[in-house]
């Protein structure tokens, strides 16, 4: 058990997949776009034997109240059979998951819609959301740059 009361996540390889079922954009008005404001809502976390289906609502909001995007979709994750259930039991009776299950959960939903974002919103001109990964350094040096025509 995790200190917020959710099953413990192994962090192992699994596969993950990810289906869009529904998307929507609109354009409101004309203007520069200067912010995207986004939030995933996770619907719903079932358990199907050793898959953990997690239904969800990723929104993008195009500021100062240009236009919108959603999209619905669920998101497939093998585990442990016992694991899944768990989980989704977990989620039913308290809405909490372990930290690093949610991570995993957000990161590959917001992967999944911002990919699959870009021909929808290029429909309605409007710019994708797509979220640069965060880059950590972990304290250490990066690799020096070799002279240019050089080969290492």
């Amino acid at each position: 058990m995790t200190q917020n009361g959710s099953p413990a996540f192994e962090a192992k390889k699994r596969r993950v997949w990810a289906r869009v079922t529904r998307a929507e954009a609109e354009r409101l008005k004309d203007g520069a776009v200067q912010n995207i404001e986004l939030h995933i809502q996770l619907d719903d976390v079932l358990s199907n034997k050793n898959l953990l289906e997690i239904r969800f609502t990723f929104t993008a909001w195009y500021k100062p109240a240009l236009g919108h995007l959603t999209m619905k979709g669920v998101l497939i994750m093998e585990s442990d059979e016992g694991e899944s259930e768990k989980i989704a039991s977990n989620w039913t009776e308290h809405k909490t998951m372990d930290e690093e299950l949610a991570g995993v959960v957000m990161h590959n939903i917001n992967y999944k819609c911002g990919t699959e974002a870009i021909l929808v919103t290029k429909l309605v001109d409007l710019p994708a959301p797509i979220v640069p990964p965060r880059v950590r350094t972990g304290g250490r040096k990066p690799p020096e740059t070799p002279a240019p025509g050089r080969i290492q």
